[in-house]
């Protein structure tokens, strides 16, 4: 792409710190103030295992890529935190919001203009949906940053041909791969788009054609296969430990077991996004950075500029229609396809400043400042005014502060009353998470599914449960409820011998 740069230098190093400082501040803020959701805490179990040097062999069937633990346990260890009961939401977050900081700086990397670098890094800095999941420690701030490189790799690779490139590009795109499977995705997009831009600028569309081209870049693009390999190979298989890891991370496309209870229409991600949609007074849309990726596809300067916008558009489209074909939906999987999304919504602003006349200038300015100050001001409320609130939109099936305010109860009982901590407490039922996150600090605790399994269920200390009060101890417990996440109910049991002793303290 051609280097030219409208932008004074000064002007240009001026704005990307802004952008970087506003990108850093919306993503490390405060990050522990928000509870624990319920997919941190399992992913915080896998960290607590390797703590304690019992890292668990690849799951194909329950879990992602293993890579964001591989990162997150040797942080902790860092900061201090070297077991399951020390370990703090800090360092979890903290991975991620690196990694989201990290997807912002790369767009100052992208060969191309600075209208369009800077565009691109403040529409990432400040898209609502990747700030707010960046601030979570799940799998897909790992996910985007990783695509990134992927697609920074493959835009040097088009401007040089270098065989740096290719391997650089093998080895992001297998750390993709280390992260999450849906990676399969990421490449279907790619290669369809990459076709249909081939379709577009072909002249003959002859097979043969194609064929050639590639052929031209066979021991570039087999080496990178190779590096890809050998990337998903350390990872999977921890360094080479369990090899059958490796296997295994081809056969999480067949066996993997998605949880039940996420299915959602077709168009949930079109709502969630584009669909302008009024809560607690606030109008949530991200709509303007998906006409400013049209606009790019049609505005972008001719040649190499309009032909990457019209890839990164295309597969981001195709990345939104496959993740809104499938049933099973969160508002985490389509980070990747929004990335690209904003990355055409950069052209789109670059292409406008291009052909504006000067006099125009002025209101461009103001129009780029609107879309950016409304992005920014959503992913403010979104992060640090209702970051818990299930009125706000991507906040996702949210741990109660009920859980929070329980624990820190439960621990000035335990003070009053070490009793509690000299025998084993029970939590009934499976769909309890992320309670043992927040029980670790509170001794030993039996996890069961059913009441046959318990020796002496009235004389445990403290019962927790999602379903029903069981009767072996309904008349043993004082029983409290208690939320633990959106519209799920938990049910606290202190025995009664304790919480008549507490009350009459009281």
């Amino acid at each position: 792409m051609p280097q030219t740069n409208p932008i004074s230098p000064i002007v240009c190093i001026l704005l990307a710190t802004l952008i970087l400082c506003t990108a850093a501040f919306l993503r490390f803020y405060d990050l522990e103030d928000r509870p624990l959701h319920f997919d941190e805490a399992t992913g915080a179990r896998i960290v607590g295992y390797a703590l304690a040097g019992d890292q668990q062999p690849f799951d194909p069937q329950h879990f992602h890529g293993p890579l964001l633990s591989v990162i997150a346990a040797p942080l902790a260890e860092l900061l201090g935190q070297n077991n399951w009961r020390d370990l703090t939401i800090y360092p979890l977050r903290s991975v991620t919001a690196i990694a989201g900081f990290l997807t912002v700086a790369i767009c100052l990397f992208f060969p191309s203009r600075w209208s369009f670098t800077l565009a691109a890094a403040a529409l990432i800095s400040t898209s609502p949906l990747l700030v707010y999941y960046s601030r979570m420690y799940i799998h897909e701030p790992l996910f985007i940053f990783t695509g990134i490189l992927s697609l920074l790799a493959i835009a040097k690779y088009c401007e040089k041909q270098k065989m740096l490139w290719a391997v650089l590009g093998g080895i992001a795109i297998g750390l993709m791969a280390a992260t999450r499977e849906t990676v399969i995705i990421a490449l279907f997009s790619w290669t369809a788009a990459g076709l249909i831009m081939w379709l577009q600028v072909s002249r003959t569309r002859k097979l043969s054609e194609l064929i050639n081209s590639i052929r031209r870049h066979q021991w570039r693009i087999g080496l990178a296969g190779i590096t890809c390999m050998a990337t998903i190979f350390i990872f999977y298989s921890q360094f080479g430990r369990h090899p059958s890891g490796f296997i295994d991370f081809f056969r999480t496309f067949f066996v993997y077991e998605t949880t039940p209870g996420h299915d959602k229409p077709w168009d949930y991600y079109l709502s969630l996004l584009v669909v302008p949609q009024r809560s607690m007074g606030v109008l949530w849309t991200e709509a303007a950075v998906l006409i400013l990726a049209v606009s790019g596809y049609f505005l972008s300067p001719k040649g190499l500029p309009r032909q990457a916008c019209r890839f990164i558009f295309t597969s981001g489209i195709i990345l939104f229609l496959v993740f809104s074909l499938i049933s099973y939906k969160t508002p985490w999987l389509i980070c990747l396809a929004w990335l690209h999304i904003c990355i055409a919504g950069a052209f789109g602003l670059s292409g406008i400043a291009h052909f504006i006349p000067n006099r125009s200038v002025p209101l461009t300015v103001i129009l780029i400042s609107f879309i950016i100050g409304w992005q920014g001001l959503q992913a403010y409320r979104a992060a640090f005014d209702w970051p818990n609130d299930n009125r706000n939109p991507y906040s996702y099936v949210p741990t109660s502060p009920d859980v929070v305010r329980m624990t820190r109860w439960l621990k000035e009982l335990s003070k009053t009353y070490p009793q509690i901590n000299e025998q084993t407490h029970v939590v009934l039922g499976q769909a309890y998470w992320p309670l043992p996150w927040y029980l670790k600090d509170l001794g030993q605790t039996g996890y069961y599914t059913s009441v046959k399994d318990i020796a002496d269920l009235p004389g445990t200390p403290l019962i927790f449960t999602t379903g029903k009060i069981p009767p072996e101890a309904e008349s043993s417990h004082q029983w409290l409820p208690r939320g633990l996440r959106h519209e799920v109910t938990l049910w606290l049991g202190v025995r009664k011998d304790i919480w008549q002793t507490y009350q009459s303290d009281e």
